[in-house]
């Protein structure tokens, strides 16, 4: 696991290491009360880090530079960070790991497995907290050994957490509750409804001072009898209080009305005066800026492909997203809303028919593949998997969304085995996504990447 100094141009995926010495400045984190949720990108003044499932590896950047300081390969899929200087901690979801990394260095200095698929990840003083998304389980480590100290029965497929007030929130990728736990005890304090047919949530934030936690998520609209590309699903952040533990209906924020169709909202984080939250929308390659009052959007400013994560600088003057499939980074000024800067992440060693079809899997932006940045195939089928719901809407009766990784080889396919392949979905492109439909050599790239989605084990 030792990294070595190469150069960025190295075609195959390599560990990096500057060991020069970095001011102690580096190890101070950027406003620890809005960054604590677990996050897929991490930052402080001088530097930040990032993971990439695609090429198992986690990475760190100098800032404001966004040198590569290291990139090493930790043998799974990266999913979240947490940070506990020096140490660094990743879930490895494939491999059902949690990893511990040298922050300065890169070095692996432990791993231990935890669970079926660990998603979120979170340190919080000498605990390590990690949802186990496919047991629906909580689990308390000790932050030194890893060992477990307890673990507990959460919602159906657990995702991101976020920590305020001696509460831990958890929300999930297949239900549509937040469930909060005291973080001693982790005795359930309580449930708070997100709303029905509300999937896909991957983060939770925190207001600071308000009793208020804002999820970016989808909305799947599965009883629609009639469905077209803007029926089907609806892009929202659901607003919670978190003092009564209560739906806040008509504070919703739907993307779609106050700035502009966007597809999979996924992570948020506020300005430093926390008055505006900045979301990131995994389909539809953008960032939308909105206030907390339904008014129309502050700004929209379109990034790199699939952002997931996003984070803001200190002073507030630039805010970061995390791309993992144009593998790069969009540096953003907060007061222009341009982007001023983009860094290289990683370099993605897989030939390039699987990344352009990865691109296409995951994108809501060419009108080849839906009309107004709605839907891409990753709406139900997220990083290939399954949104968990039934649709009643289809025309031979409810279906089951199914899971997309491991279906190679197995035509035809749908439930009803309509399709003879994936590049028969055309119809799909063309009828519910409402998209002008994709070339035949686009199908076919898309046709090899889903064929190279491996189950987890």
């Amino acid at each position: 696991n030792t990294s070595v100094a190469v150069t960025a141009t190295n075609s195959s995926t390599p560990q990096y290491v500057d060991n020069t010495e970095k001011p102690s400045e580096v190890n101070l984190p950027v406003a620890p009360d809005r960054i604590r949720r677990s996050a897929r990108l991490l930052i402080t003044n001088h530097a930040l880090w990032a993971g990439h499932p695609a090429t198992q590896t986690v990475t760190q950047l100098s800032l404001p530079d966004g040198q590569l300081l290291w990139q090493m390969n930790v043998g799974c899929e990266p999913i979240t960070l947490s940070r506990a200087s020096p140490k660094l901690f990743a879930t490895c979801f494939d491999t059902g790991e949690v990893v511990v990394i040298g922050e300065d260095t890169g070095e692996i200095l432990d791993r231990t497995f935890v669970g079926n698929g660990p998603l979120g990840i979170l340190v919080v003083e000498d605990f390590v907290f990690v949802t186990l998304n496919g047991e629906s389980m909580l689990v308390k480590l000790g932050i030194n050994a890893l060992d477990t100290i307890s673990r507990v029965e959460t919602g159906s497929s657990p995702s991101g957490m976020a920590v305020k007030d001696e509460r831990l929130f958890v929300v999930h990728t297949s239900d549509d509750d937040v469930i909060v736990f005291d973080i001693q005890s982790l005795h359930r304090i309580g449930t708070i409804p997100i709303g029905d047919q509300s999937v896909m949530a991957e983060s939770i934030t925190l207001h600071r001072s308000d009793p208020r936690a804002y999820v970016p998520q989808q909305r799947q609209n599965v009883a629609n009898m009639a469905r077209l590309f803007d029926t089907t699903v609806f892009p929202v952040v659901t607003v919670l209080d978190t003092d009564d533990f209560a739906l806040k209906v008509r504070e919703t924020l739907a993307l779609d009305s106050i700035d502009t169709p966007v597809g999979m909202p996924t992570a948020a984080v506020f300005n430093e005066q926390e008055d505006l939250l900045n979301v990131v929308n995994a389909s539809s390659d953008d960032l939308s800026v909105v206030g907390l009052t339904q008014e129309p959007a502050a700004g929209h400013i379109v990034v790199g492909q699939n952002p997931r994560d996003l984070a803001i600088s200190s002073g507030g003057d630039l805010a970061y997203t995390l791309n993992l499939v144009s593998d790069d980074i969009s540096v953003i000024d907060t007061i222009t809303l341009k982007i001023v800067n983009t860094f290289p992440l990683v370099i993605d060693a897989r030939p390039n028919f699987i990344q352009e079809g990865e691109r296409l899997f995951f994108t809501s932006r060419p009108t080849e593949i839906s009309k107004d940045n709605w839907m891409s195939c990753a709406s139900c089928h997220s990083d290939g998997g399954t949104d968990g719901q039934t649709w009643l809407g289809t025309a031979r009766g409810p279906r089951n969304t199914p899971i997309l990784r491991g279906i190679a080889n197995t035509e035809p396919l749908h439930w009803s085995a309509d399709r003879a392949d994936i590049q028969a979905f055309q119809q799909t492109f063309t009828g519910l996504m409402a998209g002008d439909g994709l070339s035949d050599r686009d199908l076919d790239t898309l046709s090899q990447y889903i064929n190279t989605l491996q189950p987890h084990s």
